[in-house]
């Protein structure tokens, strides 16, 4: 073989090894999930949470350009994990955030109970008990534990009640995030405002449709043992009526009835309507302090109305009731978080960025999936 020939062989080696490098980077590309323009170097952290928590570039740069670095996301994903390989007989106590809780957190509820309103020896009491109960997480609680959390929880639910959002006295996960979910949503699959305001208009009603206990328990599911709620068959069946209204060519009605499925299929999305299943009912007073935080930061503050009001992708939806029940298995996880960082600050957890990141994961998904109910009452 002559020099030359030598030479081009060498170059055509070099040319497919550097072919072999950048091609997982350039189907990534085609895929929309990096920039075309550029080359993505990634940390040693964006790498575990690629490799350990099945995140994506685009994952990774579409919260980057919200303001959460990767060290941010790892905290909290690290503690969903570490929550989802608990015993069961933690994973299904009351107040299991409680459980669950940081040094910083077991220590806000330590000060917290100097605020019940019980005798300084009942205090002593109950911050001994929790003390113990945490020295011996996770593999020495037992199910005997879980009447001291109920007694403790409960009061705990009260006293941050009534001193810090005593006035806070009404939920706000409704009418605008919950009108904006499915308006952006009818946007998406078929760029009709009349249709999208008809859905827009009718999504809040469920909050007073349902009145009694089925105002809190058809707005609810746990998604883990043991199961519990009604929002996966209010989904449906109003997603049902929605479909053969469309069928029929009334699109009043289809989507009226599609405004009134996406409030109970967001519902889930918040991770307050997936845990918690009696102490959330007995005191709401953690869930409304999150809920009003979201709609005070919607469209303004950290405006998350603008994560659905850009979101053009979809999670596709054949059964609303496992689509419900999916994402609300997506959003429990991040109740943990929440419960224990509203409990840890009650005055100032709106500015903590774990709250922000989970919050902005959880809408994310939601608007995902409403777009996948509005494709499906035409399918």
């Amino acid at each position: 073989m002559n020099k030359s020939r030598m030479t081009t062989v060498l170059l055509l080696l070099a040319m497919l090894v550097l072919s072999m490098v950048f091609v997982p980077l350039v189907s990534a590309q085609e895929k929309g999930t990096v920039d075309s323009s550029k080359t993505y170097k990634l940390t040693g952290t964006e790498k575990k949470l690629i490799e350990e928590y099945n995140f994506t570039v685009e994952d990774i740069q579409y919260y980057k350009d919200l303001g959460f670095d990767a060290k941010t996301i790892l905290k909290t994903e690290s503690k969903v994990k570490y929550i989802g390989s608990l015993p069961a007989v933690v994973q299904e106590a009351p107040y299991r955030p409680m459980l669950v809780a940081d040094s910083e957190t077991q220590k806000a509820i330590l000060g917290h109970i100097d605020g019940f309103s019980v005798s300084d020896t009942e205090k002593k009491s109950m911050k001994e008990a929790m003390s113990d109960i945490w020295s011996r997480m996770p593999d020495g609680i037992t199910t005997e534990d879980y009447s001291t959390l109920e007694e403790i929880g409960g009061q705990l639910n009260s006293y941050l009640g009534d001193r810090y959002w005593k006035d806070e006295v009404t939920a706000k996960w409704t009418a605008t995030p919950h009108g904006d979910f499915i308006f952006h949503a009818v946007m998406n699959v078929y760029d009709n405002r009349y249709w999208a305001n008809y859905a827009k208009s009718y999504a809040d009603d469920p909050d007073s449709m349902d009145t009694g206990f089925a105002r809190y328990y058809n707005h609810f599911y746990h998604p883990v043992f043991p199961t519990a709620g009604g929002a996966p068959n209010q989904c449906a069946f109003y997603g049902a009526i929605a479909l053969n209204y469309y069928t029929a060519g009334d699109s009043f009605n289809a989507f009226k009835n599609l405004g009134y499925s996406s409030h109970y299929l967001s519902d889930v999305g918040n991770p307050m309507h997936t845990d918690g299943v009696i102490d959330q009912y007995l005191d709401e007073a953690p869930h409304i302090a999150y809920e009003n935080y979201v709609y005070s930061n919607w469209d303004y503050g950290y405006n998350y109305r603008s994560i659905v009001s850009s979101n053009t992708a979809s999670k596709t939806v054949t059964n609303p009731v496992t689509a419900t029940k999916n994402l609300a298995a997506y959003s429990n996880p991040y109740y943990d978080t929440l419960w224990d960082e509203i409990t840890a600050n009650p005055s100032g957890f709106g500015s903590d960025i774990d709250v922000r990141y989970a919050t902005s994961k959880v809408i994310r998904e939601t608007a995902k999936y409403n777009v996948g109910l509005a494709e499906y009452i035409s399918t």
